[in-house]
């Protein structure tokens, strides 16, 4: 899941975005300064860098949940932790009019996820339950991303103009741990997951309009809606399994905050 401080730094951002764009429609506004004729291009290229925190949605199995601190409570014995992963990526916008943008955007992203079980999960499968290595999961993803996006921008004003954005986003996994013949049995990085990931995308942002180039404060959050899980055994499912046999399905959760240059 992601944490708390995590939740504070996107409000933050929000209330940042919120506050500079209130400063733009004062009323008594300059004219404009930079780039008066950048928004008339019908496209132009651009570079990405930024920041990911990837998560991961986890569906327990009927297998996958403890018992709570009361009789009749339970609880999910699988836990998520999260790292900050890094972003880079080029960008191609194709003006369709004046307020929407067709825009690809190529990256690349790494990170590093950790599954966390309990040890009641495991017990019962002949490994021993105080090892760490049986009961912490490390996942490394590259994922080579292809974002198709429309951009839905407002009336620029001054040297500022806020926008939405959405779109899909197929990605491939470059680290192909679903081909590996190793699997959990084999330590805490024989977690696999699938090779192709799919998400829906949405954010905003603010482009700011600067002498030379223009600068773009990007928060987008990207939503998988395949199950990326790869089942123990080869062939996978053939065996059974405390670590995929106590998970329904996983699927990926991620925020950017992201600079482009333009």
């Amino acid at each position: 899941m992601l944490y708390k401080p995590t939740l504070t730094y996107l409000i933050f951002i929000v209330l940042f975005l919120s506050n500079s764009i209130q400063a733009q429609y004062k009323p008594h506004r300059q004219e404009l300064k930079n780039l008066p004729k950048f928004d008339e291009k019908s496209w132009h290229w651009g570079y990405i860098l930024g920041v990911n925190i990837y998560d991961f949605k986890i569906a327990p199995s009927s297998t996958g949940f403890v018992k709570g601190s009361e009789s009749n409570q339970h609880k999910v014995g699988i836990k998520s932790k999260v790292t900050t992963g890094f972003t880079v990526g080029l960008l191609g916008d194709f003006k369709l009019n004046e307020y929407f943008h067709f825009r690809i955007e190529p990256g690349l992203n790494y990170t590093t996820r950790f599954l966390y079980y309990d040890k009641s999960l495991i017990e019962g499968f002949g490994f021993d339950i105080n090892d760490d290595d049986n009961l912490i999961r490390e996942i490394h993803s590259t994922y080579v991303s292809l974002p198709l996006l429309i951009k839905a921008v407002g009336k620029r004003r001054g040297n500022v103009n806020p926008y939405i954005i959405g779109g899909i986003t197929p990605a491939i996994n470059l680290t192909l741990a679903e081909n590996k013949s190793d699997d959990n049995t084999t330590g805490r990085q024989g977690f696999r997951t699938k090779n192709l990931m799919f998400a829906w995308d949405a954010g905003a942002g603010l482009d700011w309009y600067l002498p030379f180039f223009r600068l773009t404060t990007e928060v987008r959050a990207t939503f998988g809606v395949l199950d990326e899980m790869v089942e123990d055994g080869n062939p996978p499912g053939s065996v059974d399994s405390p670590w995929t046999g106590s998970i329904d399905y996983l699927k990926t959760r991620g925020v950017f905050l992201v600079l482009k240059f333009e």
